[in-house]
């Protein structure tokens, strides 16, 4: 019935705690209306996702006011920082370290952030918006890592500067490369972050990741919030 009204179509499950890339949601393809989008609405998890799914075809015009009559950018509106990264690098705590919430679920695991999240942060008296994203795969073809990759670029191009997170304990892999070669052709602001990098000095141990050609490695540990306050000073200033 719902293929047949032609309007656009959100699949939800519901009562998905615990089911992140959970094979048992795979069967809800069949019913041929995308994606199912996990949630619990018992626990409030997907919940914020869902919404801005659904909201995301929407104009509601905040843009159109905030630049002015001439389309030029309003200079008093907050900053947006996209935080970007391969998986599992610490993308979401970094996230709610820079709000100052614990809006992004964070594990030890990867694939468990999916939809480009927003929260709110102030510095002084300097208001930005933070945006966080999934895994990015610039390179993916199908399936859900293909709908991440497309959530990130779309945070990409909202941001007035991203922030690149690269995992300093793990090391550079091929994917930071793809990633930064992205980053590279598209000529916005960028900071390159080595999180999880506890202990260690912007020399020797962070050397390689030069290679990526996006200038200086910032060391940070999100989850223990050393030199946060740094890098997003730095943000602020791009």
């Amino acid at each position: 019935f719902l293929r047949t009204e032609r309007k656009r179509v959100l699949l939800a499950a519901n009562k998905a705690e615990g089911m992140v890339d959970s094979p048992l949601l795979a069967e809800f393809h069949e019913l041929g209306i995308g994606d199912p989008i996990a949630i619990s609405s018992a626990h409030g998890q997907g919940i914020r996702s869902l919404i801005e799914a659904a909201l995301a075809d929407f104009d509601f015009g905040d843009d159109a006011e905030s630049e002015g009559s001439g389309g030029e950018p309003d200079p008093d509106a907050p900053i947006r920082l996209a935080v970007a990264g391969r998986p599992n690098v610490g993308k979401s705590t970094l996230f709610n370290r820079l709000t100052k919430s614990r809006d992004a679920i964070v594990a030890d695991f990867a694939g468990l952030t999916r939809d480009r999240h927003y929260g709110q942060g102030k510095l002084g008296g300097r208001e930005y918006i933070v945006i966080d994203t999934g895994g990015f795969e610039p390179t993916a073809e199908s399936g859900i890592v293909k709908e991440m990759a497309r959530q990130t670029r779309q945070a990409v191009a909202e941001a007035d500067v991203v922030i690149f997170v690269v995992d300093a304990r793990a090391g550079l892999s091929a994917q930071d490369h793809d990633i930064a070669n992205y980053l590279r052709r598209l000529g916005k602001p960028c900071l390159l972050v080595a999180n999880k990098a506890e202990g260690m000095r912007a020399g020797a141990q962070l050397a390689e990741f030069y290679e990526l050609g996006l200038g200086e490695v910032i060391p940070v540990s999100a989850a223990h919030g050393q030199g946060v306050r740094s890098m997003l000073e730095a943000a602020l200033d791009a």
